[in-house]
């Protein structure tokens, strides 16, 4: 297996085929990073880390080289967690696909590969088959919740505040 260079770390991620039903390909596995695992040596915020450094990662298939697009749908230090859609050309059923997540606070910036909801290359995520996808994660004082698809189809919350009966 090879070794994807310019990043000081990785950690292998495995999925576990007993909770997939089918094989599937073009799928965007969603990872979830917290503090209970290693989020705190991804420099992602605090007091010596940062938010900019969240585009300083990889995600590899099981070869280590071979890169995966990417979407950060949240990187935050408040919640010590970020989570990611990760585009796997396939998924497995039946044997445990493995992934591999390559980190670093002196790595150049993955624009090819890794990107914000509202950054071309996540684009390269979804399919024609998705209509749109939204991350709830995004509601909040920005009152547009983006889509992640090349369609546009923004949400705007209900700018006169709604509730019950409305």
């Amino acid at each position: 297996m090879g070794t994807l260079s310019g990043f000081a770390k990785r950690i292998e991620l495995t999925l576990d085929s007993d909770k997939i039903d089918a094989a599937l390909s073009g799928f965007p596995v969603p990872i979830h990073i917290t503090a209970s695992c290693f989020f705190d040596e991804l420099d992602a915020g605090g007091e010596n880390g940062s938010y900019d450094n969240r585009k300083k990662i990889a995600v590899t298939l099981s070869d280590g080289t071979t890169q995966c697009y990417v979407e950060i749908d949240y990187w935050g230090d408040y919640y010590e967690s970020a989570w990611l859609h990760v585009l796997a050309p396939s998924v497995s059923n039946t044997v445990d696909p493995k992934l591999y997540l390559y980190y670093g606070a002196s790595a150049s910036d993955n624009d090819s590969y890794v990107g914000d909801t509202d950054d071309a290359v996540v684009y390269n995520i979804y399919d024609s088959y998705f209509k749109a996808v939204w991350h709830m994660s995004q509601v909040g004082t920005s009152k547009v919740t983006l889509d992640s698809t090349s369609n546009a189809n923004d949400l705007t919350q209900n700018q006169n505040g709604g509730g019950e009966g409305e």
